[in-house]
């Protein structure tokens, strides 16, 4: 018995061109692809979305790092209000050499950096505790070493998503919350 396939007269000698079964081949393959394109545009826009989310919190931490390392210094007391503003500046200078914008208007020490606005913020993104209106410094106590003061930066910001509000089908707000709270021990 012969495969009809195979055979001289079956689909794979047609010179005139392809055979029924291989034009239906041809037409499932659109039709999956229309069926599966959108889940995978989907998917793609949810991975972007969720590295760009994460790569903005570690840069936010890095930068709250950064404040709270040179809080802690003597020389760099957040309770005068010219090192206060340098503190912030410093937080704000090293998100934008990042590439993440906290605040609209930059400091005049980093303006030269420009950088999409990624965040959305009508206050201050950086917060560091103590400063000028509340000198108190935060203290804690640990078993067996007593009290230690320490300095606190908070940054907050509001990251705009840039893919996922765009989709027709996907009705989420423009802007997600990020808060970052780094505290260190101050030396003096």
């Amino acid at each position: 018995m012969t495969n009809p396939l195979t055979h001289s007269g079956g689909c794979g000698s047609n010179k005139l061109g392809p055979c029924r079964a291989e034009r239906a081949e041809q037409g499932t393959q659109i039709v999956e692809l229309a069926v599966v394109l959108p889940f995978l545009v989907l998917f793609a826009a949810i991975v972007i979305e969720g590295v760009g989310l994460v790569r903005a919190q570690q840069i936010m931490t890095n930068a709250a790092r950064e404040s709270a390392r040179m809080a802690i210094l003597p020389q760099n007391d957040p309770v005068l209000t010219s090192n206060y503003n340098m503190l912030q500046q410093a937080a704000i200078c090293y998100a934008a050499s990042n590439k993440l914008i906290l605040k609209a208007t930059l400091p005049a020490a980093c303006s030269s950096l420009a950088a999409a606005n990624n965040c959305t913020s009508t206050t201050t993104p950086v917060t560091i505790t103590p400063n000028p209106s509340n000198p108190n410094p935060i203290f804690i106590t640990r078993s067996g070493q007593g009290s230690m003061a320490m300095s606190r930066v908070q940054i907050t910001c509001g990251y705009k998503l840039r893919y996922l509000p765009r989709l027709p089908w996907f009705n989420i707000s423009a802007s997600v919350p990020l808060s970052v709270t780094v505290e260190m021990r101050n030396v003096f």
